[in-house]
């Protein structure tokens, strides 16, 4: 169900730790960056209504679990960025509240608990696309969805985390029947697709043909009760479980590890309504890809002919900040000008005027560069991230990945330590000038 009416997004900034964070058996918070420029929530984002697309996009889903450390949210955006992720659904964010907010790159709009922060759920996507969004519905802590404006038709994404084997079948069942809700409110002639983590085994169907335009035949594993609910949501719903559609290598289907490394499960899926499944090029996780999570990107390739856009110019307005100098450089422009001939027409006089006076403001205003804040994460700890990651990637044991993540977020709290006491040093340094 979606929510009508909502209060101010809170900070996920603010200190919100949990030792462990919802029920028995749910999985522990691992961590979060600082975020800058929090917006309050809406449910519609006004601006620019078209983006231009005309070339293989990428969308992805992650369970990063949890984004309330230091450190965390940088490391999950440097990782989206460097696999190219456009479209990116983020599950377990363990933010509390909904609303949206600016990182270095992106916009992030995302739905939690109002009390806890419990589960949590996420969409990222660029900073250039934020006009683009014609809303986004954050249903609960478990869904949420958002509509990019695009041609023929707009995209509607929607980001899941389902509850666990563990929870009973009335928590599942609410799950689904509200997950349900909120794809009945996407036109049927506009392609959905509904990815995240759905905490279930759907298998393969080599020896079901009567399900290949639901499941293919390359699914993991063997399936299990929450897998046969999932297949008849899907068959409900007139989707397709595109990752088990491809052929990959077993190494780029799974999308889970247990703790101990010894097991390997496929239980995040990308589905498409059918009738678009043709738009999905390729569907496989990215096993390079280390933001401290036990789940792997699952990335698709999405291509649609999408209408362009046209950007319009915004014109600033500028102040005069040295008079006497504009005044100088206002006789001189004015002097050389060949637009300053009175020839009786008074257009042609507005127009030479208007030319006049905005060289002598160029010429003579001073050049404000913004300077780029530099993030306060260092060196030397961007130096273990991308150890751990090529340790991942070269099948490391889980043993010696906890003992990097351990280093990770050591690293992670000094520098953010080391930040603060910077800041606060330059505050004091101010205040104590005369």
């Amino acid at each position: 169900m979606s929510k009508k009416n909502f209060k101010k997004a809170s900070d996920p900034r603010g200190i919100r730790r949990h030792d462990l964070s919802g029920d028995q058996g749910v999985k522990c918070a691992t961590g979060q960056d600082d975020v800058g420029n929090q917006a309050s929530p809406g449910k519609y984002a006004t601006g620019r209504r078209t983006i231009q697309l005309r070339n293989k996009i990428r969308v992805g889903t992650w369970n990063v679990r949890g984004l309330l450390k230091d450190g965390k949210l940088k490391i999950l955006e440097s990782e989206l960025e460097r696999c190219n992720s456009t479209i990116t659904g983020i599950s377990e964010t363990h933010w509390k509240d909904s609303g949206h907010f600016d990182t270095g790159k992106h916009t992030i709009y995302y739905s939690g608990k109002e009390n806890n922060s419990f589960g949590g759920v996420a969409i990222a996507i660029p900073k250039l696309w934020n006009n683009s969004v014609l809303g986004y519905n954050p249903v609960n802590e478990r869904i949420m969805s958002i509509k990019i404006d695009a041609s023929p038709v707009p995209i509607n994404i929607v980001q899941v985390y389902a509850p666990t084997s563990t929870a009973d079948d009335d928590i599942m069942e609410t799950f689904y029947n509200e997950l349900e809700t909120c794809m009945d409110q996407v036109p049927k002639r506009e392609p959905l697709i509904v990815l995240g983590d759905f905490n279930a085994k759907v298998g393969s169907t080599k020896n079901e043909s009567g399900l290949r335009h639901i499941v293919g035949l390359y699914g993991l594993g063997t399936r299990n009760d929450r897998g046969e609910r999932l297949i008849q949501f899907a068959a409900d719903n007139n989707l397709t479980i595109m990752n088990t559609v491809f052929k990959q290598h077993p190494r780029r289907l799974y999308t889970w590890t247990s703790p101990d490394g010894k097991h390997r499960n496929q239980i995040d899926y990308v589905m498409i309504r059918t009738r678009w499944r043709s738009s999905i090029c390729n569907a496989h996780t990215l096993p390079g890809a280390d933001c401290l999570s036990d789940h792997e990107l699952l990335i698709c390739g999405l291509k649609l002919k999408l209408r362009n856009c046209t950007t319009k110019k915004i014109s600033r307005r500028i102040e005069i900040v040295d008079r006497e100098a504009f005044y100088e450089t206002l006789q001189n422009v004015k002097g050389t000008s060949t637009n300053a001939i009175h020839d009786g027409e008074s257009e042609s006089l507005w127009q030479s005027a208007k030319t006049i006076i905005k060289d002598a403001v160029k010429i003579s205003q001073p050049r404000l560069g913004v300077a780029k804040r530099q993030h306060w994460m260092s060196w030397s700890t961007w130096k273990l991230i991308e150890k751990r990651r090529k340790e991942k990637a070269s099948g490391a044991s889980m043993e010696k990945l906890n003992l990097l993540s351990s280093e990770i977020q050591t690293a992670c709290r000094r520098d953010r330590n080391m930040e603060l006491n910077t800041i606060c040093t330059e505050l004091e340094r101010h205040s104590q000038k005369p």
